[in-house]
């Protein structure tokens, strides 16, 4: 049993664990259990809102490129990652007013959060409360990384206007060099935060988190469908290579059940993303379009798409498996010699990768 778990107050209803007695969206951490859904059904709930909560960590579609070198050595990411952040979760008050809700329906007031007890049962109001005074130079401070950080999106945003798939206006740049019309659109979300003046900031963030974590599942939804799609092509196709032959490339394990898996699975939640505005008593028309906005629009422009541009989606036989197939094969056929080949040159950029 977890020593967290020992240090419940079930009298107060503070019980700690991985999971809440009850589905109670109106909970501030000691609301009574009758006020909450329980049983199996409020168990599926709570899972359902910890999946949807969470779903806004793997927004960021670019970390399927970024671990892709420790397919071999996965035990270090799922020791030192997965597994402690689920220690991390054990000891952790599942009903603790300071976690991320999924709901802000009835939000306590941080002024008044030291008053609330499950905060003071977990030490909460022994901690420094200074944290309001510097929240404003904190965000500031954050502000080069944050750009910084933007620069690894320039690579996904050139290969969106080269490869042709955003309007042909924004790839012209003026006599800079600078895409001054993308640059432009791209700004338009950022008027966003002016919705802080007659909202609650944690109500606008729950907002935007909503909307970046259901277009972040569409995309997966899609990755997942078009791999399902070239697996199951790939077998009317055996004139290409067998994925059993020991020259296919990219390789990976339990397919197609995985990608099967994240097809349905990930349509159930961006199906269920904003359930809880179906429920009586909890209809919130900003919490709707936050939830299924990103939905509506991606259903608008295919079907505009499809209208306009004629197109329809092709049989698994049409497929294109032909292009970049033939730099593959002069690779498989002189053994890597031509990738493989070093200077002197490339001994520092070795090195710095090895470092890294």
């Amino acid at each position: 049993m977890s020593t967290a778990y020992l240090k419940s107050d079930f009298e107060n209803n503070v019980i700690f664990g991985p999971m809440r007695p009850t589905f109670d969206l109106r909970s501030n951490g000691v609301n009574p259990v009758s006020q909450g859904i329980g049983g199996n059904w409020g168990r599926f709930l709570s899972l359902v809102a910890a999946c949807l909560i969470a779903g806004y960590a793997y927004s960021g579609t670019e970390i399927v490129c970024a671990p892709h070198g420790d397919q071999k050595g996965f035990w270090r990411i799922l020791l030192f990652y997965c597994l402690a952040s689920f220690l991390v979760s054990l000891n952790i008050y599942a009903g603790d007013p300071r976690l991320l809700r999924y709901y802000y329906g009835a939000i306590i007031d941080i002024d008044n959060l030291e008053n609330n007890y499950a905060f003071k049962l977990v030490g909460g109001d022994k901690c420094n409360n200074t944290y309001k005074l510097f929240a404003g130079m904190g965000n500031g401070s954050q502000s080069p990384w944050s750009i910084a950080f933007q620069n690894a999106g320039l690579c996904t945003w050139s290969s969106t206007l080269n490869g042709r798939k955003a309007p042909r206006f924004l790839r012209k740049c003026n006599r800079f060099g600078i895409p001054h019309y993308a640059v432009l659109v791209a700004s338009f979300p950022a008027l966003s935060a002016f919705i802080c003046v007659s909202e609650k900031a944690t109500v606008v963030f729950q907002n935007l988190t909503n909307v970046i974590s259901s277009a972040g599942w569409l995309v997966w939804f899609s990755m997942c469908l078009a791999y399902a799609r070239f697996f199951f092509g790939l077998k009317r196709r055996p004139d290409i290579i067998s994925r059993e032959d020991k020259a296919y490339p990219y390789r990976s394990p339990f397919q197609p059940y995985l990608a099967m898996f994240g097809v349905f699975g990930l349509a159930f939640i961006i199906l269920t993303n904003g359930f809880v505005v179906f429920m009586k008593g909890f209809w919130k028309t900003s919490f709707f379009f936050s939830s299924y906005g990103s939905l509506i629009l991606f259903a608008v422009l295919y079907c505009v798409h499809r209208v306009i541009k004629g197109s329809s989606m092709l049989s698994l036989e049409a497929l294109d498996y032909d292009s970049g197939k033939r730099e593959t094969d002069i690779y498989i056929w002189d053994g890597g010699k031509d990738y493989k080949r070093q200077t002197i040159r490339d001994l520092p950029h070795k090195l710095m990768n090895f470092l890294a």
